[in-house]
């Protein structure tokens, strides 16, 4: 309802540390394990880039 009125935060909008926290988290916690080396680089790739990501949005916003 705190939605509806306008005074709670969306749940998607997390704080960038957090999602930045969460990403770095991922890519520690990434193993081959029975993926092939290409699933496994794409993954640990995606994971990169999106951390990328965020690590400017972060740098922007503090600007």
């Amino acid at each position: 309802m705190n939605y509806v009125m306008g005074t709670a935060n969306p749940l998607c909008q997390k704080p960038v540390s957090s999602k930045i926290f969460e990403l770095k988290r991922q890519v520690i916690n990434t193993k081959q394990g029975s993926s092939t080396v290409s699933e496994y680089y794409n993954t640990l790739k995606g994971l990169l880039l999106e951390l990328h990501l965020y690590q400017n949005l972060e740098m922007e916003s503090s600007a």
